[in-house]
């Protein structure tokens, strides 16, 4: 039974289902912190600066469209303004600062968000970054 209920548990909480149940500016900011966590943690490992910077721009590109999105779904940029520093300290803990063990166990759904943005940034026209 415990393991049906974990398996469930694991199931639900998936980033396909967080953002069916988010708004889509919120998801583009969500990508934007991923972006700025893979440039850290790429910068970390030296490496080269055109896929540092490429990041970076993913980064700000992200954020941009959070913007617009926010404005196209009636909210204030303030609403965006205040979700990136609690989503920055999510992804911060999710890929760089938490523990090794930690961030190895945030690995699989980190790969499903990564996919998901790439998704989300090819169907805003945000992606590849050039």
């Amino acid at each position: 039974m415990r393991l049906l209920l974990a398996l469930f548990v694991i199931s639900i909480s998936t980033p396909a289902l967080a953002q069916n149940k988010q708004p889509i500016s919120k998801s583009l900011a969500e990508c934007s912190v991923i972006f700025k966590v893979m440039g850290i943690t790429a910068a970390q490992k030296n490496k080269p600066q055109a896929q540092l910077d490429k990041l970076k721009k993913g980064s700000k590109v992200f954020r941009q469209a959070a913007y617009k999105e926010a404005e196209q779904e009636g909210q204030p940029a303030e609403y965006i303004d205040n979700e990136l520093p609690v989503l920055y300290e999510k992804w911060d803990k999710r890929w760089v600062s938490g523990s090794d063990l930690e961030i190895l166990g945030y690995m699989p759904e980190n790969m499903e968000w990564t996919k998901y943005c790439a998704s989300l940034g090819r169907d805003k026209g945000i992606l590849p970054i050039k």
